[in-house]
């Protein structure tokens, strides 16, 4: 089996285990993932210079059509958190509104005895 063999078997494994795994995954799992695929496209890359990828294209194509399911989930994750920061938003306004210290103008002394 050839380096590029190899490493193509690997990009499709570890993409395959995350759509597999995609449902409960949590957004760290979504960002390990993303950078694990990425070190293997980029040794890819570094194989690709002494070797053609024509016969891999259908596999390269495939892997990329499954991108969109990966991108669907970080969109969610990231109106998750939109969502959680709106909440810590209002949160911290009411408070400021409720917890608004007065500056006194002056102040009385009753010297009365």
């Amino acid at each position: 089996m050839s380096k590029l063999e190899e490493i193509m078997n690997r990009i499709e494994s570890v993409t395959n285990q995350m759509i597999t795994d995609l449902g409960s995954a949590s957004y760290i799992d979504l960002a390990d993932f993303v950078d694990e695929r990425d070190q293997w496209v980029t040794e890819l890359l570094a194989v690709h210079e002494s070797q053609d990828l024509v016969p891999y294209e259908s596999r390269i194509l495939r892997i990329l059509e499954q991108d969109k399911l990966f991108s669907a989930r970080m969109i969610d994750f990231k109106e998750e958190a939109q969502k959680a920061i709106q909440k810590f938003q209002a949160a911290e306004k009411y408070k400021q509104v409720y917890d608004k210290e007065y500056t006194l103008d002056s102040v009385f002394f009753n010297r009365k005895k």
